[in-house]
């Protein structure tokens, strides 16, 4: 018997046992457990965020094109690593670094506030999947009730 076949096959009122299939939006919980957090700390730099310009000192494309990186602020130097987001990346070459005026040492290659876009974008999705399922529980157990 297929997936789709048994989730929307008529059950008795007294013996629903569909509401097990609640468990697969557990991935999709586990998810927005996981981004929304990320989300709202970037969305917290990103109105703090300023930028700045540093000097590539190490690039590793092995590594998920990992980038280390040296700026200034107010005279004191900074060192980080960010995943490039732009390739090929060369020792000495200047990049924009984004950074937490309030702590320099929060920086990244990638600006915070499209991050932080890009992590509430992941969450509506996960959240309408959610939606779905849900949807998709009921309408299976009205289904039900109405044979």
């Amino acid at each position: 018997m297929n997936f789709v076949r048994w989730f929307f096959s008529p059950r008795s009122k007294n013996d629903w046992k569909s509401w097990n299939s609640l468990f697969l939006t557990l991935p999709l919980v586990f998810g927005l457990v996981v981004v929304l957090p990320s989300a709202h700390r970037e969305h917290l730099i990103a109105a703090r965020q300023e930028s700045t310009i540093g000097v590539v000192t190490a690039y590793e494309p092995s590594n998920h094109n990992q980038c280390s990186y040296t700026f200034a602020v107010l005279g004191k130097r900074y060192t980080g690593e960010s995943s490039s987001p732009n390739l090929p990346m060369t020792i000495g070459q200047q990049v924009t670094v984004y950074f937490d005026r309030d702590a320099p040492m929060t920086n990244s290659l990638t600006d915070y506030e499209a991050a932080s876009r890009n992590n509430v974008g992941f969450s509506r999705f996960l959240i309408v999947g959610i939606i779905v399922i849900i949807a998709s529980i009921l309408y299976a157990k009205r289904r039900a009730i109405r044979h």
